[in-house]
């Protein structure tokens, strides 16, 4: 015990980042692991078409959040690290955040009803809706748990609602219910989550509900720039499934390559907790001005690559044969996939160190430069990769676009540091 206080008082922002990071990445991957088994299951019985049109909805949707994300993953912790007691910050952002979700719900209501012309994929979109504002909601309230500390409430919450949709939604399976029973569970469990988790939130924090203007003034100022960064990252992230499904018009595709992205997205949800975890320390040691932390986004970005390499090499040599045995030979185009797939995903978390400190330093247009320029440059390069690599080209013109985005924001930190040095 008196080794563990000694090591909490000689490192408390580390021990803070081991703890809380600990508890956020647990929660994340007790969600994800249910997802996984889940998925597993209900791809073995759906099949590649049907499992494409449950991507192509959850991609879509997730893609809208992206948008309603206006930075404040990044600005909630990053405001509790220094400031616990912001209640009109607090009521502010969440108002802002409700007030996205509505707006995002509509815009995807109104193309799924004007330009998806298959009515399988459209009907999924529409009854998938209410989980965009419910997860959206729970997302907030994870960033202010963050900002807290407060991570193992998240973690209980996130664990018992996915074993609920996991078990409500195997149970409707055996029962013969189908693919649109599946997305009203879904939808149905988030915001039962968001619900817990605002009630939840309100014994830990005082918050003030409404838009106090010099809050927003400020939210803003920093949030419509990060929101377009985040907007970037999340086209990034889901294009690989949407565009597919325009570009080629086959769903079975859209679902092998979904299948592979899904189980890569297991590894970059056993690094990204820790990095969350770390924005609140990042945060108190910026405006300290700890030149340490020059050193930070080295350390995680070689941490990064060790990780992911292992995990091609892995995913190389037993990938198709594991995806075969676990969802049967209609998979086994998605077990060559995910190779490809860590490797996009990887080149995605990498960065994230830099990117933190460009975020606690403010040069947050970095982050739409580089987000938006890889976004641009995976929609160019996807058809003629499709066509000269097939299925695995999606995944490497990702690749691409993910190196673009961390080549831009290791240079512009390059390009500040030298600026402020010359100074």
């Amino acid at each position: 015990m008196s080794n563990r206080a000694t090591f909490r008082q000689r490192f408390p922002g580390l021990a803070s980042i081991l703890r809380n990071g600990a508890l956020l990445t647990g929660t994340q991957w007790a969600e994800t692991g249910l997802r996984a088994v889940y998925v597993v299951l209900i791809g073995r019985i759906l099949g590649p078409e049907l499992y494409g049109v449950w991507s192509l909805a959850l991609a879509t949707y997730a893609f809208a959040i992206g948008f309603t994300h206006f930075g404040l993953d990044s600005l909630v912790p990053l405001r509790l690290g220094r400031d616990r007691q912001a209640a009109a910050f607090l009521g502010t952002t969440f108002l802002l955040r409700l007030a996205l979700l509505v707006l995002a719900t509509a815009v995807i209501a109104a193309h799924a009803l004007a330009f998806e012309s298959d009515l399988l994929a459209r009907t999924a979109l529409l009854i998938v809706l209410p989980a965009l504002v419910g997860r959206g909601l729970v997302l907030w309230s994870r960033s202010v748990f963050l900002g807290l500390e407060r991570s193992q409430i998240a973690f209980r919450l996130a664990f018992s609602l996915r074993l609920v949709e996991v078990a409500a939604g195997l149970s409707c399976l055996w029962l013969g219910a189908g693919l649109y029973a599946l997305l009203v569970i879904h939808a149905v469990t988030w915001l039962a989550e968001a619900a817990l988790s605002l009630s939840a939130l309100s014994r830990q924090v005082s918050m003030k509900i409404g838009f106090d203007r010099a809050e927003l003034r400020d939210l803003l100022g920093k949030g419509a720039v990060l929101g377009l960064g985040t907007t970037g990252l999340a086209a990034l992230a889901s294009m690989p499934v949407i565009l597919t499904r325009y570009v080629t018009d086959d769903l079975g595709m859209v679902g092998q390559i979904a299948m592979a992205v899904q189980v890569a997205g297991l590894v970059v949800i056993a690094v990204q907790g820790v990095f969350a975890a770390a924005l609140p320390v990042v945060g108190r040691a910026t405006a300290k001005g700890d030149p340490r932390l020059r050193f930070y986004p080295v350390f995680t970005g070689l941490g990064v690559a060790v990780v992911f390499a292992i995990a091609i090499v892995v995913a190389q040599a037993i990938g198709p044969g594991v995806f075969t045995t676990l969802l049967g030979n209609d998979f086994a185009l998605a077990g060559s996939l995910l190779a490809p797939a860590l490797l996009a995903a990887g080149i995605m978390v990498a960065p994230t160190g830099v990117w933190q400190l460009l975020v606690a330093r403010d040069r947050i247009w970095s982050g739409v430069v580089a987000g938006w320029s890889g976004a641009l440059a995976f929609f160019f390069v996807l058809p003629p990769m499709l066509h000269a690599l097939g299925p695995s080209g999606v995944l490497f013109a990702a690749a691409l676009g993910w190196a673009l985005r961390a080549v831009i924001l290791i240079v512009w930190t390059l390009v500040s540091r030298r600026a402020k040095n010359d100074g």
